[in-house]
């Protein structure tokens, strides 16, 4: 300090310096819970099956959130089985949470879950898997949360319902939202990225889409999320199988994992992945009829998926 107060400007460029030094690791800590609370704020704003816009209703409670239930059994769970992303020594671990809302639009003679694509980019994945998905009866895409109060408005004003879960996964393993119960006798039919229609039966199981996430490590601030649709179906008789050098009685395994469906996107802070239903999807026995459509009181329902990504902690492999 000099006489009168005044302070030395070559001593304010050093302390404001070393203040920016000093805050970077706490921006570092609470860039993501920001992230996190404004995913909030949006889901919040889509709850209960009230769509309100300006995104100033709270989100639902947490306890809430994390007992919504899809026939009977938890609409968000972990997966029992390891990430395709893989690991090793120097691997990226996330501990993530991710917000999932379930979206179902009634269809009384026009389809408006459709619409949603208007305010979404499907332009990340290849071409020719986009062509696929569709030809099965799928969309995948991002949308940002400027896109958010469009989509609100969409649902509110069609009679849409909703639920939305938050859930923490810490093991590394994938995010699995479950959908529905297969129906006893039902019968999907699809078509191989080659063109190849195949079709099958199955007598039980769950249909999935299970999400793999990882750092996406050319532009650390965002997530890639890899979705696969699955019927997850076993018998009810076992039998014996060595796994992991112990011998176990198991079942047989009778599902299907949807490999050629599999889709990748890259989520930044403020956006959102969307996966619904296309055009095709009104052929009843295609894949995302199968997975996407459901029915109550009479009334068809076509549902849309939205999940937002929030990492909460990022660690290497080993560390």
């Amino acid at each position: 300090m000099v006489g009168g107060g005044t302070v030395v400007p070559r001593r304010v460029t050093v302390l404001r310096r070393e203040a920016k030094r000093r805050m970077r690791p706490i921006l570092r800590m609470i860039t993501p819970a920001l992230t996190g609370a404004a995913a909030v704020i949006l889901s919040g704003a889509c709850s209960n099956g009230m769509f309100r816009l300006g995104g100033s209703a709270p989100p639902p409670p947490e306890e809430q959130t994390r007992s919504v239930l899809v026939d009977g059994r938890p609409m968000v769970t972990e997966s029992d089985r390891s990430s395709e992303f893989g690991g090793g020594e120097d691997a990226v671990r996330l501990q993530m949470t991710f917000d999932v809302l379930r979206v179902d639009l009634p269809v009384r003679g026009i389809r408006h879950s459709l619409k949603v694509w208007n305010h979404v980019d499907e332009t990340q994945a290849d071409p020719r898997l986009t062509a696929s998905l569709a030809r099965n009866g799928l969309r995948m895409g991002t949308a940002t949360a400027d896109a958010w109060p469009a989509l609100c408005v969409l649902f509110e004003a069609n009679g849409a319902k909703s639920l939305h879960a938050r859930h923490v996964v810490q093991s590394g393993a994938p995010l699995s939202v479950r959908l529905g119960e297969v129906e006893s006798g039902e019968t999907i039919f699809g078509f191989e990225r080659d063109g190849r229609l195949w079709g099958r039966t199955f007598q039980r199981g769950t249909k999935f889409l299970h999400v793999d996430y990882a750092l996406d490590l050319a532009a650390p601030t965002r997530t890639i999320l890899k979705v696969t649709p699955e019927v997850r179906s076993f018998s009810a008789g076992k039998h014996w199988q060595n796994i992991d050098g112990r011998i176990r009685e198991v079942p047989h395994y009778e599902g299907r994992i949807f490999s050629e469906l599999s889709a990748e996107f890259s989520v930044g802070p403020d956006e959102f992945l969307v996966i619904g239903q296309s055009e095709t999807a009104r052929l009843a026995s295609l894949v995302g009829s199968r997975f996407l459509t459901s029915k109550h009181n009479n009334v068809t329902y076509e549902t849309v998926i939205r999940l937002t990504p929030r990492p909460l902690r990022v660690d290497r492999s080993g560390r």
